[in-house]
């Protein structure tokens, strides 16, 4: 289980679902981020955080832009980021994106138990 998650997702809802399923699953520290570039910010502070969930479709900073500059500062390359989506055609070229997962709206908690068995072990 995963000790600090980050969230991006430009849906308030979204983002409130999500928080509502990780802490009912255990997870205590969750960092909410509305887009990249929140969330950039948000790790610069914090960059102790474990895994990244966000979303692909978002303004200012997308989540592939998101992935991209993680994967480029040498501080938060060894970060783990789920891509989340409803796109199925997201499934093919995601891990080319700088994912290492892809969780598929919409999210249950099975969905986001497999996530975790296979992004952190």
């Amino acid at each position: 289980m995963p000790r600090r998650i980050l969230v991006v997702d430009d849906s308030p809802a979204n983002r409130a679902v999500l928080k509502a399923m990780l802490m009912k699953m255990g997870v205590a520290d969750i960092e909410l981020a509305e887009d990249g570039n929140d969330a950039l910010e948000k790790l610069q502070k914090a960059p102790s955080i474990d895994l990244v969930l966000s979303d692909i479709w978002m303004p200012v900073i997308d989540g592939v832009e998101l992935a991209s500059r993680i994967r480029a500062d040498a501080r938060l390359a060894r970060l783990k980021i789920c891509a989340i989506t409803a796109d199925v055609e997201a499934r093919k070229g995601f891990k080319e994106q700088g994912f290492d997962a892809l969780l598929l709206k919409p999210v249950t908690f099975e969905k986001i138990q497999d996530l975790f068995k296979l992004v952190l072990g």
